[in-house]
């Protein structure tokens, strides 16, 4: 992985339980959203952009992030607890 890696995962991973946990206990939709890499914004730096442009790994623009969570705001459905908001290829995520 890469550095401050274990950081962010294990406190999103908290994040994500405590959603899960909340809204199987409320009417109130919770929701946690992992996010991929931001472009322009947040941590990447021109080493890590570098290598998630080997991976296939897109970085999410600003207006397209605004977007997708507004959308998912707006029309997603109440068993969603967790999601991942990100701009890659499927295929070469395995």
């Amino acid at each position: 992985g890469n550095r401050g890696q274990v950081d962010y995962a294990a406190a999103n991973d908290v994040l994500d339980k405590l959603a899960h946990y909340l809204n199987e206990r409320s009417t109130t939709r919770f929701l946690s959203v992992n996010w991929g890499p931001w472009d322009s914004v947040g941590m990447v730096s021109p080493e890590l952009r570098a290598e998630y442009d080997r991976r296939g790994v897109g970085l999410i623009s600003l207006s397209a992030g605004a977007s997708s969570l507004i959308e998912e705001l707006g029309r997603g459905s109440k068993e969603d607890a967790q999601v991942i908001l990100m701009n890659a290829d499927p295929a070469v995520m395995v």
